[in-house]
């Protein structure tokens, strides 16, 4: 994902200097409280962030990707113990100490979804907006794969960022037994009949998207070789019979 900062913050992050990071998190609690905490409100080391478009060891076409992030705030004097953080939405921010500012990133937004207080700290642990698609599926409707995953998103509660992405057109039918799946499974099987995966961005929006060819595009050489038997490689209309059932 391009990153929205400064010339500055640029040539810092990619040159050889030392680089003097700092963090942030602004906390919405369901009250609509607002707690802002800087690095010296959390513990060391305290900032774990897990996102990834594939699972581990796999190169996966339908994958939706919920990133997750621990917070450790620091509370060894009971400061935030009076606060009720379950279903609070968080910001996370990183930083740079630029020549004369410091310049923070915005990282994604997610809910927390278990909050543990074990002095000396209290560990959050936060899930983006996939988290909300994980629940069954009581309707699902359209005809094509852009409409369906936009009734997911309005379903769901989630904005769909691009509505036009690639196979947006394609038909898809949906089972009869679309009720058995949770709106994860289903998002996912879209995503595999287009040949595209899922996941939130910095602003909470979805995208379904593929990875960026181009560096593959500009290298003659870099062409994975021959997995085929020399036929040519099929459209995805040519995939018009693929079932719900065999791509979950």
């Amino acid at each position: 994902t391009m990153i929205n900062a400064s010339k500055e913050f640029r040539d810092v992050i990619y040159g050889n200097s030392n680089k003097g990071y700092v963090a942030k998190a602004i906390i919405t609690l369901s009250d609509n409280t607002v707690i802002e905490v800087d690095s010296s409100d959390i513990w060391e080391g305290g900032i774990e962030i897990t996102e990834q478009t594939s699972s581990s060891g796999n190169f996966d076409i339908g994958f939706c990707s919920c990133k997750q992030l621990v917070l450790k705030i620091k509370n060894t004097s009971n400061e935030f113990s009076s606060y009720d953080f379950y279903d609070a939405e968080i910001i996370p921010f990183v930083g740079l100490e630029l020549s004369e500012t410091t310049e923070y990133i915005k990282k994604m937004m997610l809910t927390v979804d278990d909050p543990v207080s074990q002095r000396p700290y209290i560990s959050l642990t936060c899930l983006d907006n996939m988290h909300k698609l994980d629940k069954n599926v009581t309707s699902l409707s359209g005809s094509t794969a852009g409409q369906i995953v936009l009734n997911i998103a309005n379903v769901c509660g989630v904005t769909l960022a691009n509505t036009n992405f690639d196979g947006h057109n394609m038909n898809l039918d949906i089972p009869e037994n679309v009720t058995e799946y949770t709106y994860r499974q289903a998002l996912s099987y879209v995503c595999q009949a287009t040949g595209a995966f899922a996941y939130f961005d910095v602003d909470g929006d979805l995208v379904i998207k593929w990875y960026d060819t181009g560096a593959f595009e500009q290298a003659d050489n870099l062409d994975g070789g021959v997995f085929d038997s020399g036929g040519k490689i099929p459209t995805w209309s040519e995939f018009g019979n693929m079932t719900w059932e065999g791509l979950i």
